[in-house]
């Protein structure tokens, strides 16, 4: 049984990543891409760059993620319960970034946030 503070915070949490102004919209797909759904949740995308003066050599990296309300992939039916567990690793997000550009990623990392109900998905690109 959960507490009636706890249900609350999980129900803001899931209405602020899919309704609450900052969303994204995305297309997840399975592994096998037999199965797509569409969702609404929190996205972020960093870039950064280092330019090392001692070398002289520059260094970029991205940092991508997806964070989806389990309560979105619980009604839609959406398999990402692998023996009872969440498992999302190898399935496939199509999502817009802020330029509007189109990107496939791979989810790489999974942290299931079982306190508020969020799948926390690190982006790996195609």
């Amino acid at each position: 049984m959960t507490g009636g503070l706890l249900q609350h915070a999980r129900k803001m949490v899931a209405e602020i990543a899919t309704t609450g102004g900052f969303t994204v919209s995305a297309v997840l797909k399975t592994p096998n891409e037999s199965t797509s759904l569409n969702v609404t949740g929190l996205a972020t995308g960093t870039w950064m760059s280092f330019d090392d003066l001692n070398s002289g050599k520059i260094v970029n990296s991205t940092s991508n993620s997806f964070n989806i309300p389990v309560s979105q992939l619980d009604a839609a039916e959406y398999p990402y319960l692998v023996n009872g567990r969440p498992n999302l690793l190898k399935h496939k997000i199509i999502v817009s970034d802020g330029a509007g550009m189109s990107g496939t990623f791979t989810i790489t990392e999974q942290h299931p946030n079982a306190t508020l109900g969020m799948m926390v998905c690190i982006l790996g690109r195609n």
